[in-house]
């Protein structure tokens, strides 16, 4: 048969609200029996291991019907409704819609708050890169700075040579000695 041995792929209903997407889903319950050990093998020689044989379980569906919403989490709120000894599934019909709902604005209410984290985090590597910029604006002027300097002193000392040397020589010609 085609497609033997796969597990089937549940489906995805989904209910749109507004701009949300709620996944919803009705499944019937499965009791998980424990059926009795096989009988492990017989080892072939003194030294052959002889593994503990696996436990296997027998599902018998029980009947009771499961309502779930499956891709939101509602803080505090059901997320599953199912038939009671008390009611059938029918009876909380009203109070799923309802939630699916709430989970919808909560869908919606989540993805606002990942927009502001995301915009947030936005202005903060911007102004990071901002104050990158001006720091590196600031050095490049502190090393012009320290370069202007340099020339400026130098040629401060230049130019006092310059007025040693020419009083030197205005001295010396006034007395009539060569330097």
């Amino acid at each position: 048969p085609k497609g033997e041995g796969k597990e089937r792929e549940p489906s995805r209903t989904l209910v749109h609200v507004g701009d949300s997407s709620v996944q919803i889903g009705i499944d019937e319950a499965v009791d998980k029996i424990p059926l009795p050990l096989p009988e492990p093998r017989k080892p072939r020689g003194p030294y052959d291991y002889v593994p503990r044989p696996k436990r296997e379980y027998e599902h018998r569906p029980t009947g009771r019907l499961r309502l779930r919403i499956k891709n939101v989490g509602l803080r505090g709120a059901p997320e599953v409704w199912s038939d009671r000894r008390g009611g059938r599934i029918e009876s909380h019909l009203s109070e799923f819609v309802a939630s699916v709902l709430v989970a919808a604005e909560r869908q919606r209410l989540d993805r606002i708050e990942a927009e502001g984290r995301r915009l947030e985090a936005l202005r903060q590597e911007r102004r990071r890169q901002a104050i990158e910029l001006h720091n590196d604006a600031d050095d490049v002027l502190e090393k012009d700075l320290a370069a202007r300097l340099k020339d400026w002193r130098q040629a401060r000392d230049v130019e006092a040579f310059a007025l040693a040397v020419c009083e030197r020589a205005s001295i010396s010609t006034t007395k009539g000695t060569v330097i």
